[in-house]
């Protein structure tokens, strides 16, 4: 046996790292059609500019964990750019969004 846990072992509630991971998708639902709202547009303009169902829509928006790239295609669409960053311990911020456009070792860092 390798020692290492399984990601169901990992997701189970005592895990305050995966917990906060799991609170901030939460949240994410939350300021999703606000952010719509923001932007000016309904769910149906909102839809057709994605090619997507009204329904497909509000699905997202109340969904507790929704994935990045979903993310990022609703604020594309809403005339935006998505920008991740991660702060480590050290204080640097890194530009997630932008690691996989760089060359390795080549991170932009804040």
């Amino acid at each position: 046996m390798s020692g290492h846990r399984t990601w169901g072992e990992m997701r189970r509630e005592g895990n305050p790292a995966l917990e906060q991971g799991f609170g901030a998708a939460i949240n994410a639902s939350m300021w999703l059609p606000e952010l719509r709202c923001q932007a000016g547009l309904t769910r149906e303009q909102l839809a057709e500019r994605l090619g997507v169902t009204e329904s497909w829509v509000l699905q997202v928006e109340s969904e507790t964990d929704v994935r990045l790239s979903t993310i990022n295609a609703y604020v594309a669409a809403l005339g935006g750019e998505l920008r991740v960053c991660a702060t480590l311990s050290d204080g640097r911020d890194i530009d997630l969004m932008r690691l996989q456009r760089q060359e390795k070792g080549s991170v932009e860092v804040r």
